[in-house]
């Protein structure tokens, strides 16, 4: 159980500090430009640009497997 909690923990700290920094930034970005940000509005500029999402992934998987 230890050994799982530990493996988890940075991740429970990503998420942690993740969601309230997208909150506030996507409460800024509204209050500054004063138009509200759908899900739709949201994309990545070039399509290949979502396979660097795999590299972070491989990057975890990468250093797991040295130790």
């Amino acid at each position: 159980m230890k050994k799982l909690r530990r493996a988890l923990m940075p991740l429970l700290v990503l998420l942690a500090v993740l969601i309230p920094a997208l909150c506030l930034s996507l409460y800024v970005l509204e209050a500054h430009y004063q138009v509200p940000l759908s899900a739709n509005a949201l994309r990545f500029e070039r399509p290949w640009a979502s396979l660097l999402l795999l590299g972070t992934g491989l990057g975890l998987i990468a250093r797991r497997a040295r130790r």
